[in-house]
């Protein structure tokens, strides 16, 4: 608009409006630069908006990622404590059994003394 307006004016003006009528050219031409400028800019805006909610996006697509990390780590931390407390409760039987053998060989020493008598006793 104030470009159209010099180049009225500069015409009005006749010779004495040349130089004017060179203002008005370049006014005219800055302003066709500042209309490209400034749709670039808007572009770039528009270009910049679209990455940075692809970015919040693959954002909270990361984050919903590291959650379910997160919840797997804890089920595997679950099925670790169940398989320690079995193996405890193994190791428990284990000694268990061990005390029982103990025992069981106790009897029997108890039972060859018991015995060993009655091996002498017999004809030879």
């Amino acid at each position: 608009m104030l470009a159209l307006n010099a180049t009225i004016e500069a015409a009005r003006a006749s010779a004495a409006g040349r130089g004017f009528a060179v203002v008005a050219g370049e006014v005219k031409s800055l302003s066709e630069e500042t209309r490209k400028a400034t749709g670039q800019i808007r572009e770039i805006i528009e270009s910049l908006g679209s990455q940075i909610s692809h970015l919040i996006g693959e954002t909270g697509d990361a984050a919903a990622r590291a959650k379910g990390v997160g919840d797997g780590a804890s089920k595997m931390q679950d099925v670790l404590v169940t398989v320690e407390d079995g193996f405890g409760a193994v190791g428990k039987q284990i000694d268990a059994i061990a005390g029982s053998a103990g025992e069981n060989l106790s009897h029997c020493e108890v039972l060859r003394q018991q015995v060993k008598p009655l091996g002498m006793l017999r004809p030879r």
